[in-house]
């Protein structure tokens, strides 16, 4: 008698998400993913996963409820970091009238940037229920126009600033995010964008074994400081600059230097980068 056995939901990506070319070499096999870099382009991408333990994955490390006492704790140990980003945000722009976080997670970059101006009118999309309820009850004013970033075409809006913070590692198709983003800024609107960096210092000293690069289940993308502007110029953005200033993070004195050095080189955990969407482009 037939028994029934269980299905394993797998994502197949057949080209690279940046340059569309189906020609990859294997770079890595890694819990569920199967990562490859593209022959033509150079970025390293998932092109196979399991759908089930991404999600599960994704289940087991976020927030529990609400009043998770970890969403609090995240806030404050970063404090230094939303402030930083907010700085990097009202150097490319200001004022802001409009603000959308895309992936606002604890929505500690929120609430800093509400601080800072409490005149901009601030939206989130966040797909974890529980964080959106905390942001909910902290600062009730904010919109959330969608719950997933797979749905901001569905946004009905226009905004001045767009953030996307350590999110578009997450995405099977970044492209097609980064595109959609620059339709929702307005002409001369800023788009600021935070990945983990596939050449940082911790990943030459450990590999994939990398807990903010490669060995976090849920990376399907692995950018570097040419693959990221490369997708955000495809993305129709004119003028692309990565952010190298001293500070903005949580290290002071001599690791503030440090770090300061391996931005410099393009070797620091995470790239920043600001685009701007041309003056008179349509929105």
């Amino acid at each position: 008698m037939p028994t029934d056995t269980p299905q394993i939901s797998r994502a197949i990506r057949s080209a690279c998400p940046l340059c569309d070319t189906d020609s990859s070499t294997p770079f890595a096999h890694l819990d569920h993913r199967s990562i490859v870099k593209c022959r033509s382009c150079a970025l390293l991408y998932a092109n196979a996963y399991d759908l089930d333990q991404l999600e599960a994955d994704y289940r087991k490390d976020y927030y529990r409820s609400a009043d998770d006492p970890r969403i609090q704790k995240w806030i404050d140990m970063n404090a230094r970091v939303w402030l930083g980003l907010v700085e990097d945000v009202r150097r490319a722009r200001e004022p802001v009238t409009k603000l959308l976080d895309i992936g606002a997670g604890t929505g500690g970059f929120l609430e800093a940037f509400h601080k800072a101006s409490p005149q901009t009118s601030l939206a989130a999309v966040e797909s974890s229920p529980e964080a959106r309820e905390n942001l909910r009850n902290r600062l009730p004013d904010f919109q959330f126009p969608v719950d997933t970033a797979d749905a901001i075409a569905d946004i009905d809006e226009t905004y001045e600033v767009i953030t996307l913070l350590q999110t578009l590692e997450h995405v099977f198709d970044p492209l097609t995010v980064c595109r959609q983003i620059h339709d929702l800024l307005t002409p001369g609107g800023v788009f600021l964008v935070t990945v983990p960096n596939r050449y940082s210092y911790r990943v030459l000293r450990r590999g994939t074994s990398d807990t903010w690069c490669f060995s976090n289940s849920t990376h399907l993308q692995f950018f570097s400081r040419a693959t990221l502007p490369h997708m955000l110029r495809l993305a129709g953005f004119k003028q692309v600059r990565r952010i190298k200033r001293f500070g903005g993070s949580e290290h002071t004195g001599l690791r503030a230097v440090a770090q300061y050095a391996l931005r410099q080189l393009a070797l620091s955990t995470e790239l920043r980068f600001v685009a701007l969407k041309q003056d008179g482009a349509p929105a």
